[in-house]
């Protein structure tokens, strides 16, 4: 019953996702200067359109993974994800992810791209946690923001991160910004994860 619920919801999603990207004018700015193993982090409110910028991604690098819950809305994120040509990493929510941390470090060593929603999974909303940081330092893979601009969207303000869906026939820009290898005591040093672009949509 969960696995029929999470592939309908899957194809919803999906179907959703191909038809805001048959409509809408998306950008990528700074796409140029982008290149394999690095550490992505990105706003947990931008997950949906993330997956856009995870296409345009993939087309250059071969070997994107993305932090997921673990749990059940795990699984209809990480066939999206699939979709656009990255994979998953599952990880527990909270104090569950601990014992994950050692394979997390793993990877972050290994040659790939890892992308995580800076304030995830649970918030405070556009409070970043360190885990990030601590992968880029660990990894010795150069840290990338990823902020987005929406012309239309539908936000979820009861929703702890006000979760935006971009509407159909819209303008999507994605902009990454290059800090090279952070540390997690740099977390204060770097104003883009501080910075809240997309509070500048038209609602």
């Amino acid at each position: 019953m969960r696995k029929e619920k999470s592939n309908k919801l899957s194809l919803l999603l999906n179907s959703y996702l191909w038809l805001v990207s048959k409509t809408t004018k998306f950008e990528v700015k700074n796409i140029q200067n982008y290149s394999a193993n690095k550490i992505a982090g990105y706003w947990h409110e931008d997950s949906y359109a993330m997956n856009l910028v995870l296409k345009e991604l993939a087309k250059k690098d071969p070997n994107i993974r993305v932090i997921v819950t673990a749990d059940t809305r795990g699984d209809y994120i990480e066939d999206m994800i699939k979709n656009c040509g990255g994979s998953a990493i599952r990880i527990p929510d909270g104090f569950g992810a601990k014992p994950f941390l050692k394979s997390l470090i793993k990877e972050a060593k290994e040659d790939c791209t890892i992308a995580t929603a800076l304030d995830g999974p649970l918030g405070p909303r556009h409070v970043p946690k360190t885990i990030t940081f601590f992968l880029s330092e660990v990894g010795k893979k150069e840290f990338i923001s990823v902020c987005f601009t929406y012309s239309r969207c539908l936000r979820l303000k009861r929703r702890w991160d006000h979760y935006a869906i971009p509407l159909p026939f819209t303008k999507i820009t994605a902009v990454l910004y290059f800090y090279g290898i952070v540390k997690k005591a740099d977390i204060q040093n770097i104003p883009i994860v501080l910075e809240n672009s997309s509070d500048q949509d038209e609602k």
